[in-house]
């Protein structure tokens, strides 16, 4: 999961890259008031965060599992994380991710 999540915030581009690169384009917009701003990509869901960033992230939970993956593309920052119960991590995820953007320049 690092690996992926390492080629989805690379500074150096190349062929795989700019593939990923392209997922992340969204595709529909949400609306209502509970999903202002969020978007969804190729396989991916957009949150906005401040100063005109946005978190792209996929979580998912299984059989006693759950994961998040999640990255802010300008800062090219992200997160991982797996637990070994099966409750949702995506708040968590998205907290580490808000956190990070606000300190980086």
């Amino acid at each position: 999961m690092m690996r992926f999540l390492e080629q989805n915030i690379r500074l150096q581009k190349d062929y795989y890259t700019n593939l990923l690169d392209y997922t992340h384009n969204a595709r529909i917009k949400l609306t209502g008031k509970k999903n202002k701003g969020k978007e969804i990509a190729l396989g991916w869901k957009i949150n906005p965060i401040k100063n005109e960033k946005r978190i792209v992230w996929q979580s998912g939970i299984t059989g006693g599992f759950a994961s998040y993956i999640g990255f802010v593309e300008t800062d090219h920052t992200g997160v991982v994380i797996l637990s070994s119960i099966a409750k949702e991590v995506q708040s968590t995820g998205e907290h580490l991710l808000e956190g990070i953007s606000i300190s980086h320049p």
